[in-house]
């Protein structure tokens, strides 16, 4: 008999961990009750006969039923452990049961609960658990990058901090208070690209995809230069509405004048976070995010401290980080997202 053949023959549940390399004809329900029973005798236990009959029973319906190939016998080997431990439990309840015939057999009360019910109950189990898996997969990056949002204008102020005057912090302050609201308006861009992006994406529409990206950045981006155009009207109107000091009011005006021009970076950014978490992956926002805070930490700190350089270098360092986080999309998207990308074409080409 040939060596292959043999270790078949030999151990069949192999069959699992060999299935990527050989190509086998699948189990059979001889072949599943052979592992079981193999996995009951390694812990030294059998079935009584009236067990052994339920079983076959149990191992038909999951030969007649199953939906993956050679999946079955991880099945049976969770089986075998089960009965185990239902006949463990049921001999400690009954402790009359000395006979060691006894206590090495699985008898019909241990293996009574598997039932086709019971084998759909587990593969809807297992469903839940895959998505469950899957949500907190997307989850837990985007949680990651929400709290790192407020760590940009939280580093601007800190740094500003050991200016020893006051008017630089309430300048910020004021200043991040004004670019949260305008850039609150643009929320959409970021919820709204998303959702278009994952139905896309579910109904397996490449076209569609890329142009909910192309649509995102480019709406971003004409909005950022209408807020270029209008950022003097912006600019008196919002500081008509703050009541701030003289002092205060000066420091905030050079920090809106020169942030203002990061608002192309923020735009386009907010559609490549909503393509990126509609295509299901929520890492590259969360690398975006921590990359981004940790380019404004060191391009302010150096700014500030090394140029001499005082809110003007804490919103300059904030600009560098924002078309830092913008370039880094970008590249994540080119070099990760080939199919979409040669799907880009433009009219008249």
């Amino acid at each position: 008999q040939d060596p292959p053949r043999q270790i078949i023959n030999d151990e069949v549940e192999k069959v699992s961990d060999m299935i990527n390399i050989l190509v086998f004809e699948d189990y059979t329900a001889d072949q599943l009750m052979e592992i079981l029973k193999r996995d009951l005798a390694t812990d030294n236990t059998r079935m009584t006969r009236t067990a052994q009959q339920h079983m076959e029973q149990f191992i038909s319906y999951i030969v007649a039923n199953k939906k993956r190939s050679h999946a079955s016998a991880r099945l049976i080997k969770l089986v075998a452990e089960m009965m185990i431990r239902n006949r463990v439990q049921r001999l400690a309840q009954n402790k009359k049961a000395n006979d060691v015939d006894v206590k090495h057999s699985v008898t019909k009360q241990d293996v009574e609960m598997f039932t086709p019910a019971m084998l759909d109950s587990m593969k809807e189990y297992n469903r839940v658990q895959a998505m469950n898996r899957r949500i907190l997969h997307l989850a837990i990056p985007s949680i990651v990058s929400n709290i790192t949002v407020p760590l940009l204008g939280l580093v601007d102020v800190t740094i500003v901090g050991h200016l020893g005057a006051t008017a630089y912090i309430g300048a910020i302050a004021v200043g991040g208070l004004l670019f949260n609201i305008l850039y609150w308006n643009f929320g959409f861009l970021r919820m709204g690209t998303s959702g278009l992006t994952s139905q896309a994406y579910g109904r397996k529409d490449k076209d569609a995809e890329i142009r909910v990206l192309v649509q995102a950045v480019s709406v971003g981006l004409f909005s950022a230069l209408a807020m270029l155009i209008l950022q003097y009207p912006i600019e008196r109107l919002a500081f008509r509405l703050l009541d701030t000091s003289a002092e205060v009011e000066q420091y905030a005006v050079t920090y809106f004048r020169i942030c203002i021009w990061g608002g192309p970076a923020v735009l386009a950014q907010y559609g490549f976070t909503g393509w990126f978490i509609g295509m299901q992956n929520s890492r590259y926002p969360m690398y975006i995010a921590i990359v981004m805070n940790v380019i404004n930490i060191v391009c302010s700190s150096c700014f500030v401290f090394l140029f001499g350089m005082k809110v003007e270098g804490v919103a300059l360092g904030t600009v560098v980080a924002q078309y830092s986080g913008v370039m880094m999309a970008w590249w994540l998207w080119f070099y990760n997202y080939k199919e979409p990308r040669g799907r880009i074409t433009f009219r008249g080409s």
